[in-house]
Formats: C-alpha cells, sequence, structure tokens
C-alpha cells in the first residue's frame, strides 16, 4: 500500500500545480480559481493525514478513505473541466481570430457549474451507481453444444471484500445471484480480499453452494495472492465450492467441462507462465466436448479462443470503472469490458461487483447470467 500512498500523494500535487495555473489562466478573478485550489488542497491535506497518522490505507477509518478517493475524483473531473474550457476558448480564438471577451469570462467566473459538476459525479459515483448491481443476459450460441441446451451460468468478479464491501454485502450479493435460476455460479477472483473477513466470507460463499444445482466454480485473482492465498486456500479446503486452480472438472452427469486458471504473479514472465497455466487446465479436458474457461485476467479471452472453449469469463478491469457510452475512459487493457467474439469462441470482461476504489462513473457493478444454446 506505500506505493500507493506514494502515487496518490505525487497524483495530488500535480493536480495542485495544474490548478494553480490552469485556474488562472481561464479566470481573471479569483473566485472560481480559489474553488479549484480548494479541491486541490483538500487532496493533499486528506493525503498527508493518511500517511502520517495511519499506519497503512487497510486500517483507515472508512469515512476518511471515502472522502478521500470522492475528493480525488471531483479534481480529476474539475481539471477535467478546466483543460477543456482553455482548449476550446484557444479553438474558438483561433478559428474566429477575435480578442477574449472578459464579459463573458466574467460570467463564466460568477457560475458555479465547474464545482456543482466535480462534486456531483464522485457523489453520484460513491454512494449511487456503485451500490446498484445491474442485471445482464447474454446468451452464448456454441457450435456442436456437447451439455445441456439452455444452460446458465451467473458470474461474479472483483468484489474485494474489505472496506467498501462488508460480508452482509456478500451475502446480499450471492442471494441476488441465486435468484436469477441460474444451473452453476461462477466467480473469478478478486473476491477475498480482506484478511479479518476471509474465513468468514467462505463460509457465506459456500451455504450458497445448494443454490445453483451444479454447484459454484472459482478461480484466483491478484488480490487473494495479496491478502494471503495459502491461508485462504485452507479455508476453501474444507467447504464444497470447486476451487479450480490450472485445473478442469466435468459437471457430474453432463458433457460440459469447467476449467480454470490461477493469476500468474510474476510481471516479468506474465504471458509465459499464463500460456503454461492454461496449457496445464486444458489438458484434462476430453477433445471435442464444450468447456467453459474461467479466469481473472482478460488476456487469457486469446487463450480459451485458441483451445476452442465455448465461453471465457474473466474480470480484473472493473470495466475501466468510468466510462460514457457504454465505452471506459481508461482502455487500460486489450479487452477492456463487455462481450468478445473471436472465431466460434466468446469471451467476457466482467465489470466487478464491488471494488477497492468505492467510485464508480458510467460504469456499474453487474450480476452476469449467461445462457449456452445450441448452434447446430
Amino acid at each position: 500500500m506505500g506505493g500507493f500512498m506514494t502515487f496518490v500523494l505525487a497524483f495530488a500535487t500535480a493536480q495542485l500545480i495544474w490548478s494553480f495555473f490552469a485556474g488562472r489562466k481561464v479566470w481573471r478573478g479569483w473566485r472560481l480559481w480559489l474553488a479549484c485550489l480548494f479541491f486541490s488542497v483538500l487532496d493533499l491535506g486528506l493525503v498527508w493525514l493518511l500517511m502520517r497518522h495511519m499506519p497503512g490505507l487497510y486500517g483507515v477509518n472508512k469515512v476518511l478513505l471515502w472522502g478521500m478517493v470522492l475528493c480525488l475524483v471531483a479534481q480529476i473531473i474539475f481539471n477535467g473541466l478546466v483543460t477543456m474550457a482553455i482548449f476550446i476558448r484557444f479553438i474558438l480564438r483561433r478559428v474566429r481570430r477575435v480578442p477574449v471577451d472578459f464579459k463573458r469570462r466574467d460570467m463564466l467566473k460568477k457560475s458555479f457549474l465547474y464545482p456543482l459538476v466535480a462534486a456531483g459525479l464522485p457523489a453520484y459515483g460513491g454512494f449511487v451507481e456503485s451500490r446498484e448491481q445491474v442485471l445482464r443476459e447474454v446468451e452464448i450460441p456454441v457450435q456442436g453444444l456437447t451439455g445441456p441446451d439452455g444452460y446458465r451460468i451467473v458470474q461474479l468478479s472483483d468484489v474485494h471484500l474489505g472496506q467498501f464491501f462488508s460480508v452482509e454485502d456478500l451475502r446480499r450479493l450471492l442471494q441476488q445471484a441465486a435468484e436469477q435460476g441460474a444451473d452453476v455460479l461462477a466467480v473469478t477472483g478478486d473476491l477475498f480480499d480482506d484478511e479479518r473477513m476471509n474465513e468468514e466470507a467462505v463460509q457465506v460463499l459456500d451455504s450458497f453452494v445448494p443454490s445453483f444445482p451444479d454447484g459454484v466454480y472459482y478461480v484466483f485473482g491478484n488480490h487473494e495472492h495479496f491478502r494471503g492465498v495459502g491461508q485462504l486456500k485452507r479455508y476453501l479446503a474444507g467447504t464444497s465450492i470447486n476451487v479450480l486452480e490450472n485445473e478442469a472438472r466435468q459437471v457430474p452427469g453432463k458433457e460440459l467441462w469447467f476449467a480454470g486458471v490461477d493469476y500468474p504473479m510474476r510481471r516479468d514472465r506474465f504471458e509465459a507462465d499464463r500460456q503454461r497455466m492454461h496449457r496445464q487446465a486444458m489438458a484434462e479436458v476430453p477433445e471435442g466436448v464444450t468447456a467453459v474457461l474461467l479466469a481473472h485476467h482478460p488476456e487469457c479471452i486469446d487463450d480459451g479462443a485458441e483451445s476452442g472453449v465455448a465461453l471465457t469469463l474473466t474480470g480484473h478491469t472493473h470495466g475501466g470503472q468510468f466510462g460514457i457510452f457504454g465505452f471506459p475512459i481508461f482502455p487500460f487493457f486489450r479487452y477492456n469490458r463487455g462481450l468478445v467474439k473471436i472465431g466460434d469462441s466468446y469471451g467476457y470482461v466482467h465489470s466487478g461487483n464491488g471494488s477497492w476504489f468505492p467510485c464508480r462513473i458510467g460504469c456499474p457493478p453487474e450480476i452476469v447470467t449467461f445462457t449456452l444454446v445450441s448452434r447446430g
């Protein structure tokens, strides 16, 4: 967490510097410029308080941490609006070849639009959108389906149990998933993310196994490795949860297989480890049967397509966390959100059900149900 706090401090400092220069460039007066500086100083103040008086993010009072996060988002939006204002005015002045109209600038100076938008969007993202689970239904046509026609799989991912997602929240989420009438529950990593809650959360997940006729299948994400995967494996060993760690299992009584891969934690050999884990898992799947691959990282969709699996379910990206018109604003991954089709194989990148960063804008959490249907 120390690296994360260093990043946040550097980011907040950069925001402060940009606010100083950009704010003065847009407004000749001081009111909105002062509001812009206020957001940046508040960022720095909260970060300093956390770094100076707290041992680390994980023990921080929830309200204080939530305030820091929402303030950072507000500052990003505020400075984004300022940047757009500078750019648009620059273009208009070049196109129209007219001097700056300071009367219009005075009107902007007196407007509360910038701070209202900057404060309103993160408030909505933190207290409304991030708490509402969207229900989605996706039909997957499968060439030569060997399993049951109309088989239903409900997926959860990236719950991030901890400061902003309690064990009771998990219980409610699992109840919502059970209400979708799926045959099986697939969980694609980053569920158990707090050592203090993990044991109880494992018991809660295990208690819902009977709610799904063919049980629960689960793979690890990177955050399970961060939070003591060895201890977590011991908790899971005494349950009915199907943990897939570079292995595959047949659904009892059906010509349908679930394969699952672990998360490659070594960055210097990520691709090689990912492909090795995939080969190990798929080695157990018989030729010609319908298979579903569970993985945390979305690049495993390529591995699934290469092996001819019907459907690869992944997470990790949180759908980009922030989006507009259904598209992520920060597309950091090859596949960021939603359905992917490669040949006859499908993949899905889940937007996540929780977050260690408690703010979503244009990217709500989701419960997704997939129906496998025969395509001949």
